[in-house]
């Protein structure tokens, strides 16, 4: 059987072969060259942005979940 994924195989530490995907050929690595980086704010406001999203869903499944335990602490 050999390498499905198109990369090349090099020599891995204690003399075995490990795959190495295309991604970290030499013969794509001008796509990933040209690719612009983010800035650290640019970085900054989408991580701002995906916390804001995560807290305000953990907060409403934390008000489900207290609304139930004060119901059943009730019975």
């Amino acid at each position: 059987m050999g390498n499905r994924g198109g990369g090349a195989i090099r020599k891995a530490g204690g003399g075995r072969f490990a795959a190495v995907s295309r991604a970290y050929s030499g013969s794509s690595r001008a796509r990933f060259d040209s690719h612009q980086i983010p800035s650290r704010e640019q970085l900054d406001e989408q991580l701002d942005e995906y916390m804001s999203m995560t807290k305000s869903h953990l907060d409403a499944e934390l008000d489900a979940y207290m609304a139930q335990v004060d119901l059943d602490d009730m019975v």
